[in-house]
């Protein structure tokens, strides 16, 4: 038996074989811009970068110095670089729907330039319904608390990117319904002054992507809540191109798999000219925005 031992671990550390990878410490250096404009009044923001090699631990290398502008036929905000590789708008900057958007990313001489359509949201977004459950806590008698999912990431009618925040009163201690004991998760919360309890991002896709489905599933997520909690959700428009984009990456990253809903590897292309990385994209923003009222 000892000799069957040994044989076999013999087998198993033969079969680790290190792997030189040609040029995995070296970086191409190239350009990577990430940024958008939306309906939303506000400082909005485009990040310069340059790539970085293969196996790396460090953070991207920021671009300073660059002169960034986006322009439309009404309107053009140049930007300040607020940290290194971080360039923003004033905080009275929109977007408007139906406009098109130029970026344009000055470094060095070398301009580089990306365009965007600020679309309409194409669907009419229903809030999330809330609904009175009951909530047996171990060893404690039923109560009532409320309790909403979060929308389906696939089917939507057109692509879409959702965020859902939640946000407990100040006074919580006082709208918790009767009887409900507070889980350890809130009280601690609580105790930190932090009020904002889930804040989740995510695309809404028109279909089925069965590698999304094997690599995690659907998004509808139950949530427990409680009177008082403000729930505001957040739908951003997305042209074809922008969500083609987007389903490049998340094909390269998240949704990656093996066998026969796995993907080959790939360059993602984006709509940065000048052989620029990365995407600019312009999205009119949807919010809705409700209150669960006190349970009696």
């Amino acid at each position: 038996m000892k000799k069957l031992s040994y044989l076999f671990l013999f087998l198993f550390v033969s079969c680790i074989e290190t792997i030189d990878w040609p040029g995995d410490n070296e970086s191409t250096g190239r350009i990577v811009i990430e940024g958008e404009i939306t309906t939303d009044t506000m400082a909005h923001t485009v990040y310069v970068s340059r790539t970085q090699p293969v196996i790396v631990d460090s953070p991207a290398e920021p671009v300073s110095g660059a002169v960034v502008l986006i322009e439309s036929d009404s309107r053009s905000y140049l930007l300040r670089e607020t940290t290194p590789g971080v360039y923003q708008t004033e905080s009275s900057a929109f977007g408007v729907v139906g406009e098109s958007y130029l970026l344009q990313v000055v470094i060095d001489g070398e301009i580089y330039e990306a365009n965007a359509d600020l679309i309409p949201l194409e669907l009419i977004p229903d809030p999330v319904e809330v609904r009175t459950v009951i909530f047996k806590p171990p060893n404690r008698p039923a109560i009532e608390v409320l309790d909403f999912i979060y929308p389906s990431n696939f089917g939507s009618e057109v692509p879409a990117r959702y965020q859902v925040s939640v946000r407990i009163p100040d006074n919580a201690d006082s709208v918790i319904a009767t009887g409900y004991e507070a889980p350890q998760w809130l009280l601690s919360e609580l105790e930190q002054n932090n009020f904002i309890v889930s804040d989740t991002s995510y695309y809404m896709h028109p279909g089925l992507e069965p590698p999304a489905i094997f690599a995690y599933g659907e998004t509808n997520e139950s949530r427990l809540t409680f009177p008082g909690t403000s729930i505001v959700e957040a739908y951003f428009s997305m042209t074809p191109e922008h969500y083609d984009f987007v389903r490049s990456v998340l094909s390269e990253t998240e949704w990656r798999g093996l066998g026969p809903f796995g993907f080959i590897p790939g360059n993602v292309v984006g709509n940065i000219s000048n052989d620029g990385l990365g995407y600019f994209s312009a999205s009119q923003v949807v919010r809705l925005t409700q209150i669960p009222v006190q349970l009696d």
